[in-house]
């Protein structure tokens, strides 16, 4: 009982870094949120907090057994909680600027920030598919070599 109360802690706690809480609920509500700019800038979204909610909980399984995997996996899972809170932030910039482009607001900065938004959603969220790999790769190739070829 103890291991699941410390891997939930860990969890909420890695979660809490990032800005993102990853549950189901969570995950429909930012796709959600994030749909009233666009259909798919939401569903990019989703998909990479899904991956980021599949990563916490490989690392945190794994990692109790393997700490050699747990650290294998770093790297990419810190990018990857990057690649997602960046999303997040972008979609909440997104959308205040769509609701401030309805009334008064800075029209230019407002499409600007909508534009950037979809950017991101397009060329930088679709990143978080190919990191959930290197993270459950395992160490085996991270630790192939022995410290003296460095």
């Amino acid at each position: 009982k103890s291991g699941g109360s410390f891997g939930d802690t860990l969890k909420m706690q890695l979660m809490n870094q990032a800005g993102v809480t990853l549950s189901a609920h969570a995950e429909k509500r930012l796709a959600e949120r994030h749909l009233e700019i666009s259909a798919e800038d939401g569903a990019r979204l989703g998909a990479a907090a899904k991956d980021l909610s599949e990563a916490t909980d490989w690392l945190l399984d794994h990692g109790r057994r393997d700490a050699a995997a747990a650290a294998a996996g770093a790297t990419p899972y810190l990018r990857l909680v990057g690649t997602v809170a960046g999303g997040w932030l972008m979609a909440r910039s997104a959308l205040a600027a769509s609701t401030a482009a309805q009334g008064q607001g800075n029209a230019i900065r407002d499409a600007a920030k909508i534009a950037t938004a979809r950017f991101y959603a397009e060329q930088i969220l679709p990143q978080s598919a190919a990191l959930l790999p290197q993270i459950a790769s395992g160490p085996a190739s991270v630790m192939a070599l022995p410290e003296d070829q460095f």
